[in-house]
């Protein structure tokens, strides 16, 4: 069974859930603070679509420079009972998906 996470709010509320996990790692802190600007600025529930885009534009970019070390550490923190073969994370403004192998 697979896991989607479609956008950056439905991530960032993923990640919340595990605050702890997310300190241990190096990298992970500065995606959760992205998660707490994101949240603060963005104007997602407006009719201007310009907000939301540009925040699901630096998400992307977030996550894709994560290493697979910590791709794999947060597949591991994401599925805590171990009931995923994978967790695909969806980026609506440009179609694209990472892959996350625990």
């Amino acid at each position: 069974m697979d896991l989607e996470i479609k956008g950056f709010i439905e991530f960032c509320r993923a990640l919340s859930n595990y605050p702890e996990a997310i300190l241990k790692n190096t990298e992970l802190p500065e995606v959760l603070d992205f998660c707490f600007n994101a949240f603060s600025n963005c104007k997602c529930s407006s009719t201007d679509v310009s907000s939301s885009a540009m925040y699901e534009d630096l998400y992307f970019k977030q996550i894709n420079k994560l290493s697979t070390e910590t791709l794999r550490e947060l597949g591991e923190i994401l599925d805590e009972k171990n009931i995923y073969s994978s967790i695909v994370l969806s980026f609506s403004n440009n179609n694209d998906q990472i892959i996350i192998l625990k």
